[in-house]
């Protein structure tokens, strides 16, 4: 996971699958939990999302950004776009929530949940000051 990145980089969470088998994202989906009054913001894999084994695949706001300032090898088959304004480069995911996902730039929440809205990995984080 990617948060603040800076020069106008984009933000990107990556899931990587260990099994030897391929696991469906099929109607999986990422939120993001933030501030005090939680804002909650969901975004939500398409029919037919997969990653494969030993394959990782990432949700970005833009598919092109990540590409082109992050790994210029991307595979359009395993970029998976959530911004409001999609680049066009990878699979669109449904927003369905008011906010659109973004990762904050000081603490959050970022959760994965199943097709049937059970939680399977939440990674925290917050960004600590030194001054």
């Amino acid at each position: 996971m990617l948060i603040n990145p800076g020069n106008g980089g984009t933000e990107y969470v990556k899931i990587f699958n260990p099994n030897a088998s391929a696991v469906s994202l099929d109607g999986w989906s990422l939120s993001t939990l933030t501030g005090a009054t939680g804002t909650l913001a969901r975004a939500t894999f398409p029919a037919g999302a997969a990653v494969a084994p030993g394959a990782s695949v990432v949700a970005t706001p833009s598919g092109a950004t990540y590409r082109l300032q992050v790994d210029p090898y991307a595979s359009a088959a395993a970029t998976f776009e959530f911004g409001a304004t999609p680049s066009g480069f990878g699979t669109r995911m449904s927003v369905t929530t008011t906010y659109t996902p973004a990762l904050s730039n000081t603490a959050a929440n970022v959760i994965l949940r199943d097709y049937a809205g059970a939680e399977v990995d939440v990674s925290r984080y917050a960004v600590c000051s030194t001054s």
